[in-house]
């Protein structure tokens, strides 16, 4: 049987029967070496479905399975992790194999729970619509800026940082429904997302491109000094009251303008 190619991990969760993962990157020596017996394997043992995943491609499935170095190999038995395999071992991934061939796949009843209350779209869209606009710089990205949980998100934290740019964040981990929503609403399958005023600029590739020309700079808001600032203030409304309180004394200052 030959190897197949896995690139969502929404495909993880309808992985039946026997399953054989390998998890591989086109820089890394041993991985060649390890693919050719994966893919020998793949035609000895027809009662398993053999799939390859370029860990760093797809986040989502490496981070899911825990792979933090390749090769690395994870055996399911109907979606249950039965093994895994890591480093350049072609005896222990042979073995693994064999072992696995020679169990019964595991028949999995899902029991009929009551489903939860699915929210709708329109209600999703506003949420989004929120969020979004949370603050004229917004980042949605796996992980928070002090402790990003993949690279790409970690490169466009640096990258804005380094524009010295002024944002906020979301972290799609943590709120599967806005992660799957944002997706839909922006039209843009990936993570990280970057919006200025309300506007989807991209993921990492694109505000990379932008920083290197230099027009990430020009796109992100002007940062107004502290007169100008006031100043704003004390044109809000022709009478304008600054107050200072604390356990002892009140001063206030007013400004009448006609």
């Amino acid at each position: 049987m030959p190897v197949k190619a896995l690139s969502l991990l929404t495909e993880v969760g309808s992985l039946d029967g026997l399953v054989a993962l390998n998890f591989w990157a086109n820089w890394c020596k041993p991985c060649v070496q390890m693919n050719a017996i994966f893919e020998q394997l793949s035609n000895q043992y027809a009662n398993i479905t053999f799939f390859s995943v370029e860990a760093e491609e797809i986040p989502d499935i490496t981070e899911h399975f825990k792979v933090n170095a390749v090769p690395f190999f994870v055996f399911l038995n109907s979606g249950k992790v039965f093994g895994i395999v890591e480093g350049a071992f072609p005896s222990e991934l042979t073995r693994k194999v064999k072992e696995l061939s020679e169990q019964v796949p595991d028949v999995v009843k899902k029991p009929e729970e009551e489903k939860p209350a699915v929210e709708s779209q329109e209600k999703l869209n506003e949420r989004l619509e929120k969020l979004i606009n949370t603050s004229s710089v917004m980042l949605f990205m796996k992980g928070t800026p002090d402790a990003p949980q993949c690279g790409f998100s970690k490169k466009i934290v640096k990258i804005l940082q380094d524009n010295a740019a002024t944002f906020s964040s979301f972290n799609i981990l943590s709120d599967q429904t806005v992660r799957d929503g944002l997706k839909k609403y922006s039209n843009w399958p990936t993570y990280p997302q970057l919006y200025i005023d309300g506007k989807l600029v991209g993921g990492l590739d694109i505000v990379t491109e932008l920083s290197e020309n230099g027009d990430l700079k020009d796109m992100l808001p002007k940062k107004e000094d502290i007169n100008t600032r006031l100043q704003k203030l004390v044109n809000t409304s022709k009478v304008m009251l600054f107050m200072k309180v604390n356990n002892q004394f009140v001063i206030f200052f007013l400004s009448l303008y006609s």
